[in-house]
């Protein structure tokens, strides 16, 4: 997979590696983090800016808000060309185009997250 993605994108392609895990809890097995309000920004382009507050409790026990800004799209993938490849989507990051890939994965614990693979966007990939 890996030498026909770098024959695809080129030797010298910059890879960008993040991580999705399952949303935090607290002690309660209650979620952390709540989406609390959803809106646009109107910043002059077609559309706006979409953003979100998210209600959550900083790691000193504070309640806090955080602004979230859309960066991108991921999509449920097809199961039969890779299995492990679940989602697949654009972003903006850096103000530069980028496809992202998904993987599924397990930690040591059996539970799933999913590694992220960021790569730059060519010209006509979809």
């Amino acid at each position: 997979m890996t030498e026909k993605l770098n024959e695809f994108l080129g030797s010298e392609t910059e890879v960008i590696y993040g991580s999705l895990n399952p949303p935090r809890k607290n002690t309660n097995d209650e979620m952390i983090d709540t989406i609390v309000q959803d809106g646009k920004i109107k910043d002059g382009s077609e559309y706006g800016k979409h953003v979100k507050v998210i209600e959550s409790t900083s790691q000193a026990g504070n309640q806090v808000f955080y602004l979230y800004e859309k960066v991108g799209a991921v999509f449920a993938t097809s199961k039969e060309e890779n299995k492990d490849l679940v989602l697949q989507g654009e972003m903006s990051l850096g103000g530069q185009d980028k496809f992202v890939q998904g993987y599924k994965k397990l930690n040591e614990n059996g539970e799933e997250w999913i590694s992220l693979s960021i790569y730059p966007k060519r010209d006509g990939s979809n």
